[in-house]
């Protein structure tokens, strides 16, 4: 299974895909925290790339095959997608 940091990269769009994919499935990225016993401060901390090394590796794996390994992915894709569509628009419009 591929590490996501080599997939994903932290920040406020992985943040809203990994969120997105917990509701998507019923449930929320609190209450898994909650009942795998993680402040959920560390989820977002990092989802949002503020805390890194081995542990926050692990917890990102833990939080993306539970929220849904390609739930994430579509999420994260479609989000990067649209980002790079309104910056081309943005970078256009400037010119």
């Amino acid at each position: 299974m591929p590490d996501p940091i080599e997939k994903f990269q932290c920040g406020g769009v992985l943040n809203h895909a990994l969120l997105g994919a917990f509701r998507a499935s019923d449930t929320n990225m609190h209450a898994w925290c909650r009942a795998n016993g993680i402040p959920h401060e560390h989820a977002r901390m990092v989802a949002v790339g503020a805390w890194s090394g081995p542990k926050a590796n692990a917890l990102l794996t833990r939080l993306v095959d539970a929220a849904g390994r390609d739930t994430v992915e579509f999420l994260y894709g479609q989000r990067i997608k649209a980002e790079a569509e309104r910056l081309s628009v943005a970078s256009e419009a400037a010119e």
